[in-house]
């Protein structure tokens, strides 16, 4: 079993599910097996999560995400790399791999604020970008490294940079317990981290904070244990726990409540 099933934290809203449907509507179309040339199988399924409304909150709340891998040809659209994307990806050689990906950029709304604070909420986005990937098996041990670049089609929103690694630590393609680890590090220019985390001079007597203009640097770093338990051919319960810590400029921001940030989940998927 591969790593296949792990997804990472995004919100349930009315615009993420619409997101989905644009996904997967060009998609799924011409899904109907995973590609030969494929490493992983075609799956589809759903968790519960639980973790703060968004990072920098310290009020949790619980919302339903997707799982999804689903590739056909050099297309894809998945949430294993932590994000919700589709794109294409080409070979450069047996373990080595680039492409570009469209993804869902995460919002931020009022419900997620403390009582008493009060600040101006984000819409969901989209990104485009690029990436090069490396997959691989160290002895026994499947290895998957991700780089990407991903900048907001609202310009104003900046971009951001993030590595990824997975590894497994336990089970194999005929067992039915399998663990693995991951860790991520995400960079944000000046426009991103102002987007997230500053607080304009005008708005600032508003909420009752003096403005705060971060700068460009770590946004965010994670690490977490993903794990799927086969409860019976193709259907597979799947869960994972992320810690999250916020960089500097994040954590100094009024916005933000809390700089250490965990999230756990558990759901289903299934095989096809």
């Amino acid at each position: 079993m591969s790593r296949t099933l792990f997804v990472q934290q995004m919100p349930s809203t009315p615009q993420m599910l619409s997101w989905i449907a644009l996904f997967l509507m060009p998609a799924v179309s011409d899904v109907a097996i995973a590609d030969e040339q494929s490493h992983e199988p075609n799956m589809v399924g759903a968790v519960v999560q639980y973790g703060p409304a968004y990072l920098g909150s310290d009020r949790s709340t619980p919302s339903i995400i997707p799982v999804l891998s689903l590739t056909k040809e050099s297309l894809f659209l998945r949430t294993t790399e932590g994000m919700l994307e589709t794109g294409i990806s080409k070979p450069i050689n047996d373990t080595l791999s680039y492409g570009a990906q469209l993804a869902y950029e995460d919002g931020r709304t009022q419900n997620g604020f403390s009582n008493g604070l009060k600040f101006l909420s984000i819409n969901p986005s989209m990104s485009y970008g690029a990436f090069l990937q490396y997959e691989d098996n160290i002895g026994p041990m499947p290895v998957d490294v991700i780089v990407r670049y991903r900048k907001d089609i609202d310009t104003s929103r900046g971009s951001q940079i993030d590595f990824r690694i997975f590894a497994g630590i336990y089970g194999g393609e005929h067992e039915k317990l399998n663990l693995g680890i991951f860790a991520q590090r995400t960079l944000a220019d000046q426009r991103a981290m102002e987007t997230y985390y500053g607080l304009k001079d005008r708005f600032s007597h508003r909420f009752g904070h003096v403005s705060y203009h971060p700068d460009q640097g770590v946004l965010n770093s994670e690490v977490g244990l993903w794990g799927a338990y086969m409860l019976c051919p193709k259907t597979y319960l799947v869960g994972y726990a992320e810690k999250i810590f916020l960089g500097n400029e994040a954590s100094n921001s009024p916005i933000t409540r809390s700089s250490n940030i965990n999230y756990i989940s558990f759901g289903l998927a299934f095989e096809f």
